[in-house]
């Protein structure tokens, strides 16, 4: 009996480090951000994209609340961001961060982000944490600003367009009622 229970532990033993060894290349594979937390809202796991960008390892990250590693602020405003872990984990929805976010890294480089999370739930339905996708969009919000001002430069080419157009027609207008004025006089 103790043989069969200590190969089933053997066995047991094997294929949590197997599935913990295929998380892990999982996780490091992804080319965006993840960072994962209990369902207090503290850190767990930041794969090497995520300790990048937030300037934190893993091992230091490990048990810190999420905020404290995940700082957001609206890059217009500078005003924090709404806390998307925590309205993951009070809520049980998946949310995505408003436009125009900017990270704060734990060595103060500002990075514009996109991010979406979600809640992690046990195969009965409770929440066991939260995790959380990112990446960063520096050269998608800078091509946006130069569509913007694209946009901007072409609005403005054609309301002088029209305003040359206008006065041309008022001149030309003019030109031939003085004609008409002219001639009509000398008869």
């Amino acid at each position: 009996v103790m043989s069969v229970l200590n190969e089933a532990w053997r066995r047991s033993t094997a294929a949590i480090a197997e599935s913990e060894e295929r998380l892990h290349v999982t996780l490091t594979s992804i080319g965006d951000a993840v960072l994962a937390t209990n369902r207090h809202g503290r850190v767990t796991r930041l794969n090497p994209v995520a300790e990048a960008l937030t300037g934190w390892t893993e091992a230091d990250a490990a048990g810190r609340p999420f905020e404290e590693v995940f700082v957001i602020v609206n890059a217009e405003s500078r005003q924090p961001a709404e806390d998307p872990i925590g309205k993951v984990l009070r809520d049980n929805v998946i949310v995505g961060l408003a436009n125009h976010t900017v990270l704060i890294s734990k060595d103060g480089r500002e990075i514009p982000v996109d991010d979406s999370a979600a809640p992690i739930k046990t195969a009965d339905g409770s929440v066991s944490g939260a995790v959380m996708g990112f990446r960063e969009v520096t050269e998608r919000r800078r091509a946006e600003r130069e569509r913007l001002a694209l946009l901007e430069k072409e609005r403005t080419a054609r309301t002088n367009a029209e305003t040359a157009e206008q006065q041309l027609r008022l001149a030309l207008e003019a030109v031939a009622l003085d004609g008409q004025l002219a001639i009509g006089g000398r008869l």
